[in-house]
């Protein structure tokens, strides 16, 4: 039977320049695991259609291409996926796309990747001239409609489903035992924050405790840790805002121990929405680290990007909770965002917050704000960031590339200041103790 082909792209740069630690020592190597082109494999093999997925990662155009072609036959019947998650993407992908249609002149090529496509229709269209068709938003169950050609014309041409995948099966994925493995517990968000797309879409209910435990089952059966013998073994429980009631915490807690389970996991949640109590529970059966996205912790700023109405109570709930992490033994990992508008004055306030929970803190992360194309709302966003900092955004590389990274003032040296908190709030070992929960290769797969 001939194989349906999916492909999540590379990139050819780095968007996280600034991780002065993120360096090769041999055994070191992000993989970011495509869950949602992943999800999107799993359905078509549901309905019984042979399925394969390549992740580019790193590697160059035509060295995945090369790889493809090695490992795979390549069929002309079904048009080929291809996966955009980024705007730091499609440089790469203008290059694969050339690569590809050179090879398999006659191949269809079916490009998806909502953040990319959506509202940008028109530029990415004009990007990639050879792909043959784009797919807006979540097709997630209406996969099986794009296999014919003929079916395009009268397609619905945008997809919202705002509810997580029921499952992945990592077979379907190149060298799937490298990866560490994601479960979509919840989708959305809607916590309103002024620079967050995801801002868009409200948060959806979260899989049961039971649906939970069941779906990592199951991935343990498919990585073979009985086999194996494996001791630590994690889980990213995807969901961009992670925030479960004490009920479900203590009816997790509770299936996760009778089935005598052991595995870690991480995830992702706001301070001001996860309860401490919650954080407790979780932390006596799997839960080890929990990205917050802090931001900042300057009033000024926290107004300003819309994180919050009411800066003091979320920077007082915000240290209640880091403390009670420490005492649960969860590692809590802080974003901070340096916002357009920043002073020294705004930057001396978060460096001041965070020394006074520093030892409630395993890391942190930084960066300025990076503006994206965002379709007919993309021009009063800049105006609006122009007007906060006194200084003005490169349309023009914004309009090029599809990002652009906003200056954050004048005389803020951007660079400078991320160096400045990485090397106070972050410890060599402290990032990589980070990053081997759920973002570096698996050296045993």
């Amino acid at each position: 039977m001939n194989k349906i082909i999916f492909l999540s792209s590379g990139t050819v740069c780095n968007k996280n320049a600034y991780k002065k630690y993120a360096t090769d020592n041999g055994n070191y190597q992000q993989l970011y695991l495509n869950y949602g082109m992943l999800g999107l494999a799993t359905n078509l093999r549901k309905k019984g259609y042979e399925v394969i997925m390549y992740q580019a990662n790193e590697k160059t155009p035509q060295d995945f291409l090369d790889e493809i072609q090695l490992n795979c036959k390549i069929n002309e019947i079904y048009p080929v996926f291809l996966s955009i998650p980024s705007f730091y993407q499609v440089e790469w992908t203008v290059l694969f796309s050339n690569l590809w249609k050179k090879a398999y002149p006659s191949s269809k090529l079916i490009a998806g990747g909502r953040w990319v496509i959506d509202k940008n229709l028109n530029w990415i269209c004009n990007k990639l001239p050879q792909i043959d068709f784009f797919i807006k938003g979540c097709p997630d169950e209406d996969m099986e409609q794009f296999l014919d050609e003929q079916n395009w014309k009268n397609c619905r041409y945008e997809f919202q489903y705002q509810k997580p995948f029921d499952y992945f099966y990592y077979p379907l994925l190149n060298n799937y035992k490298q990866y560490q493995p994601i479960i979509e517990v919840s989708r959305g968000c809607g916590g309103g924050c002024d620079f967050c797309l995801e801002s868009q879409y409200k948060v959806c209910k979260m899989k049961t405790p039971k649906q939970v435990i069941d779906e990592a089952e199951m991935i343990l059966r498919q990585y073979e840790i009985e086999k194996t013998g494996e001791r630590e073994f994690y889980f990213y429980f995807e969901g961009a805002m992670l925030a479960p009631t004490k009920s479900w915490a203590k009816d997790f807690s509770e299936l996760y121990h009778k089935r005598n389970h052991h595995f870690g996991f991480r995830m992702q949640s706001r301070v001001d929405c996860l309860l401490p109590e919650v954080l407790k529970i979780l932390g006596s059966c799997g839960l080890r680290v929990v990205d917050f996205g802090l931001e900042s912790a300057s009033s000024t700023q926290l107004l300003r990007m819309e994180k919050t109405k009411y800066p003091q109570i979320y920077l007082e709930r915000a240290e209640k909770l880091l403390r009670v992490g420490k005492e649960s033994g969860v590692w809590s990992k802080l974003n901070i965002l340096l916002y357009p508008g920043e002073t020294m004055s705004t930057i001396k306030e978060t460096k001041m917050w965070l020394r006074k929970v520093k030892s409630n803190v395993k890391g942190i992360s930084c960066n300025g704000l990076v503006i994206y194309l965002n379709g007919k709302d993309t021009d009063s966003y800049v105006d609006t960031i122009e007007r906060m900092a006194g200084v003005s955004i490169d349309r023009n590389t914004l309009y090029r590339q599809g990002y652009v990274n906003a200056r954050l003032g004048t005389g803020i040296d951007e660079e400078k200041i991320v160096n400045e908190f990485y090397q106070e709030f972050m410890t060599e070992q402290d990032y990589m103790d980070l990053k081997k929960i759920t973002y570096l290769r698996r050296i045993e797969g």
